[in-house]
This record gives C-alpha cells, sequence and structure tokens, in this order.
C-alpha cells in the first residue's frame, strides 16, 4: 500500500497488527528518495507472524 495514495495506511498498518496480536516496539516514517516509508519494529518472535499479515493485507514489506 502505497502512503503517498493511502494515507490511512499510517493507521491501518498498527491496527492490522494490533488485531492480530502483534506489538509494534517502535515505529517511524521517512522519505526515501521522496517515497515515504514507514519503518517497524517488532519482537523477533513475532516477525514472521507480523510480515505474513502485512503481506495477506497488501502491505509491501522490505526486511532487512
Amino acid at each position: 500500500m502505497n502512503l503517498d495514495r493511502h494515507p490511512s495506511a499510517l493507521y491501518e498498518i498498527p491496527k492490522t497488527l494490533g488485531d492480530n496480536n502483534i506489538n509494534i516496539d517502535y515505529c517511524y516514517s521517512t522519505l526515501v528518495k521522496e517515497d515515504p516509508m514507514l519503518i517497524l519494529r517488532v519482537a523477533n518472535d513475532d516477525i514472521k507472524k507480523a510480515t505474513q499479515t502485512l503481506v495477506k493485507s497488501r502491505f509491501t514489506i522490505f526486511e532487512t
């Protein structure tokens, strides 16, 4: 989901994770080459579940 075209994503992402009992350790937004990006940190035990949940909800995931 593109943050430019869907500003509600700043609400939808944490809501989606919360609805699936996944806590966010920290979150911040930034611009990368003029594209907005939301960066999240979840507990190591929740990374796979969080990734699967967000992909299933049509969010794009970049992992490091």
